[in-house]
């Protein structure tokens, strides 16, 4: 089986998605986005280009619907390109699946006007046929996270500098860390860090060079151990110790915000358990992972957390779990409107969450 691209070989595009369909995943799949669009633009005819891009959502699309689309003939053009994001094939595990064979016997056979590209910012099971089927043919990028000094450096570097931001690279680490974009459990990706850096550029003055104040003033922190050891400790109803370990974080400069964002995921996630598990479904660390890779509400969940969630989801009732996110939904924004004092306010939800007569 052919080995994978990474960033270092973006160069290689254009050559192997004139060849065949290729798939770009891992969590910086929107750095290779941009090359795409680079590719299609020397491809295709400017004046007829949005009229042979096809872009879909690849969430529930069946076979018949990708292979539809692109058996349509480019408009006055040479080719024509079918861009497919997130699909869910590519999350199958069983053998043999029709849907899957359908498709790739149409990817074996595809016309040579097609350019096709399955975008994901997930990374699909290894033992997925169709994504097999790509990397067996060198058909796969994946760029699912960059060392220290790497190429995330060099693309932020680049895209600072298109927005007139003066960010020299001991700040862009510094940027890259405080982002939690290192973190061995996977972090934000380049579609993230593109929207914190937007969020400096408009914070810094025009000329002025980003300083570390800067970055810790706007940059949104990755979860620090406070936050964890917080979760932790509303996880097993021990309120003494959240509340200590609250004053802390607000006194070590956590946002209020960066809490109650911590909470809701951890007991949305919670939620999605205590679901599954009222349906009879037994469910593991990675299987809750999985699932909460799919929702747009939680970006991300360590699997020590999710090991947690599972051992002390059994403490809250269900309606007990709603009535805790509604909250921390409510206190979000009063916070914001400037409605609540932020200690006032966590202090309150330690004290609901860890009521244990309730």
């Amino acid at each position: 089986m052919s080995k994978a691209y990474s960033y270092q070989q973006l160069n290689k595009l254009k050559a192997v998605l004139s060849e065949c369909a290729i798939m770009i995943c891992g969590k910086d799949g929107f750095l290779a986005e941009e090359e795409i669009a680079k590719v299609l633009q020397n491809e295709l005819r400017k004046d007829f280009m949005a009229l042979n891009i096809n872009r879909l959502d690849g969430k529930k699309l069946q076979s018949d619907e990708i292979i539809q689309v692109c058996e349509q003939l480019p408009v006055f053009d040479e080719c024509r390109a079918v861009l497919i994001n997130e699909l869910d094939l590519f999350q199958r595990k069983g053998k043999a699946d029709k849907e899957i064979q359908k498709l790739t016997r149409y990817l074996s056979e595809k016309p040579d006007y097609l350019r096709i590209v399955f975008i994901s910012e997930e990374m699909p099971y290894w033992y997925n046929e169709l994504y097999a089927f790509l990397k067996k043919n060198g058909a796969i990028f994946e760029l699912n996270g960059a060392g220290p000094g790497g190429a995330m450096l060099g693309w932020l570097m680049k895209k600072a500098q298109k927005n007139a931001l003066m960010l020299d690279k001991e700040q862009g680490e510094s940027l890259l860390l405080r982002c939690g974009y290192y973190e061995e459990d996977g972090g934000p990706g380049a579609r993230s860090i593109r929207n914190e850096l937007l969020k400096l550029a408009a914070y810094v003055q025009d000329g002025a060079l980003v300083t570390e104040a800067d970055i810790k003033a706007v940059i949104t922190p990755y979860e620090s151990d406070s936050v964890d050891q917080f979760i932790s400790a509303l996880n097993k109803r021990n309120s003494g110790q959240a509340q200590e370990i609250l004053l802390a974080a607000l006194r070590n400069g956590v946002y209020p915000t960066v809490l109650s964002s911590a909470m809701v995921r951890n007991f949305s996630a919670m939620l999605l358990y205590r679901q599954y598990a009222q349906q009879g479904k037994r469910m593991n660390a990675w299987d809750l992972m999985a699932r909460i890779k799919k929702l747009k509400s939680i970006s991300f969940l360590r699997k020590d957390n999710a090991e947690e969630i599972i051992r002390c989801a059994k403490q809250f009732k269900m309606n007990r779990i709603k009535n805790i996110i509604i909250l921390c939904a409510k206190y979000d924004n009063a916070l914001k409107a400037g409605e609540m004092d932020a200690k006032a306010g966590l202090e309150r939800m330690i004290y609901y969450i860890c009521d244990t007569g309730a």
